[in-house]
């Protein structure tokens, strides 16, 4: 008998897409593939965007938001942090009254997804086997509360360090949910997402790694500019990407090999960076290209890519880039590490550290041998084990060994 399976995330296509909406819209492609129902439940955080509809042969159930009522797709930037010293000086009181209104709102959107999400829930559980969030935020706990009330077994895929990240005042019953998220089964992305679930309480039989899965391309396609440099990562996400660091290893970069180009990929203002490269003198060697729809034609063409974030769960770009056959020099975080083997498909550099990371990008860039050989052993690697039909079938079987104990309370997932 085929899985019916619920997939609950709180933001998802249409519109920009972050890698866990990117990765859970893949996966349930690829699931429906193989026999599974697949519905995704989430939010309409956006006018004019269907309550329900068909992506393929995946159900979409989309529950209103108060951000649906006055949202129109692409139009309003994400949440971030810009540099400090670009950041406008604004009047105290406005500044605390709008961030007050901020998280009234979305304490308000929370509370109407948490509502509706248990009624339309109890109201189709029969219709599903297994529940599968997203994210180990707080609607983790949610769906945890949920599927022990609806005697449905939940799957958890925990996209980031830390694994549990904090449940902000924005969140009703926050501190419910944070008790009740520990409470499920776990994908994590690699072992050491899944040690820290263990050193955060969580049994051993209630986890298994699955790592993010890709797409892999037809590398014919490929036409390599050998001075491009390639950044993928919306500019908002400042603190945790480290664009600090890019920018001045950049300055290294474009000083010892004035014909390297670097194109950055990503929403958000790049006005304050602007001004930092003209100060470095180097604003002309970059290009930024904003929300792109077709990264595809960019890595068709990348050398390299930087990746010198401070935190990731498994990034995107990096899988994408690396079944292109696009090298990568990383910084040494766990998630990088699980991708990248140094000195064989890429190079791992400390983190924060500027002069490491243009070492790495100049040598790739003045050794044609040694990037093409990397770019070829990172797409065998990415093929053999991030592959999408790989991930696929393997998120299959951890439902397969769940939903037969529904109830039973014996249910495990390592193997």
């Amino acid at each position: 008998m085929a899985v019916r399976v619920c997939m609950l995330v709180y933001h998802y296509w249409p519109g920009p897409e972050g890698g866990t909406e990117r990765q859970c819209r893949k996966l349930a492609a690829a699931l429906t593939r193989r026999g599974a129902a697949c519905t995704v439940l989430t939010t309409r955080a956006y006018r004019g965007v269907p309550w329900s509809e068909s992506d393929g042969a995946v159900r979409i159930v989309r529950l209103p938001t108060w951000d649906g009522f006055r949202r129109n797709p692409h139009t309003e930037p994400g949440p971030g942090t810009a540099p400090r010293a670009a950041t406008p000086q604004r009047p105290l009181l406005p500044g605390r009254a709008a961030a007050l209104a901020q998280r009234t709102l979305e304490w308000l959107n929370s509370l109407l997804f948490q509502v509706l999400a248990t009624v339309w829930l109890t109201r189709h559980s029969r219709e599903y086997d297994i529940l599968n969030v997203h994210t180990s935020e707080w609607i983790a706990g949610l769906a945890a509360w949920l599927g022990r009330r609806l005697r449905l077994p939940v799957l958890c895929k925990v996209a980031t360090s830390p694994v549990f990240p904090p449940v902000g005042r924005s969140v009703p019953f926050g501190r419910c949910w944070d008790r009740q998220r520990r409470l499920g089964y776990f994908v994590a992305l690699n072992t050491d997402m899944a040690a820290e679930l263990r050193a955060d309480g969580v049994p051993g039989q209630r986890i298994r790694v699955i790592p993010n899965s890709v797409e892999m391309p037809a590398v014919r396609e490929r036409r390599e500019e050998a001075g491009l440099v390639l950044y993928v990562g919306n500019l908002t996400q400042h603190v945790w990407k480290a664009f600090d660091v890019l920018f001045d290893a950049w300055a290294l970069v474009s000083r010892a090999l004035p014909s390297a180009r670097l194109a950055v990929l990503g929403g958000g203002d790049p006005t304050p960076w602007e001004r930092l490269l003209s100060e470095a003198g180097c604003r002309d060697s970059v290009s930024f290209e904003g929300f792109v729809q077709d990264v595809n034609a960019h890595y068709r063409r990348a050398a390299v890519l930087a990746l010198p974030s401070r935190q990731e769960g498994m990034s995107n770009a990096l899988l994408e880039a690396q079944s292109w056959g696009v090298p990568a020099v990383v910084s040494d975080i766990a998630a990088n590490r699980a991708v990248v083997t140094d000195g064989e498909t890429g190079l791992v550099v400390p983190v924060n550290d500027a002069a490491a990371l243009s070492a790495g990008i100049l040598r790739l860039l003045r050794d044609t041998g040694l990037r093409h050989a990397m770019g070829a052993a990172a797409r065998r690697q990415v093929e053999r084990v991030f592959a999408l039909d790989a991930v696929a079938d393997q998120t299959l079987s951890a439902y397969e060994a769940l939903v037969p104990a529904v109830g039973a309370g014996s249910a495990t997932l390592s193997r």
